[in-house]
């Protein structure tokens, strides 16, 4: 019941000012910054909930299986990939150009 509530409140409020401020920057650094602080996200979660050695090991064993590549990079992606359709539907200022096609 309050899903479309939180969603218009996010999505009306928030989405456009998220979208210009995401638009300034290049999709190579939307990418490289999602994937690291997915990797950051998961060693710090491991820390909290199995302590540091623990959280090391992990992601020492894990960061080198295809899961642990493709799912930090599948996060990168689906960052640039909202920017981009977010990217589409903002206003453009008067004289700014698309700095994101090179």
């Amino acid at each position: 019941m309050f899903d479309g509530f939180w969603s218009g409140i996010v999505g009306g409020l928030f989405g456009q000012v998220i979208t210009q401020w995401l638009s300034r920057f290049k999709y190579r650094v939307i990418f490289l910054v999602a994937t690291v602080s997915m990797y950051v996200g998961l060693y710090i979660s491991g820390i909290y909930a199995k302590g540091l050695a623990f959280a090391t090991q992990a992601m020492l064993e894990n960061t080198f299986t295809p899961v642990g590549i493709l799912v930090p990079m599948s996060a990168g992606v689906g960052a640039v990939f909202l920017a981009f359709i977010g990217s589409l539907n903002t206003p453009k200022k008067p004289g700014e150009d698309d700095k994101n096609s090179s």
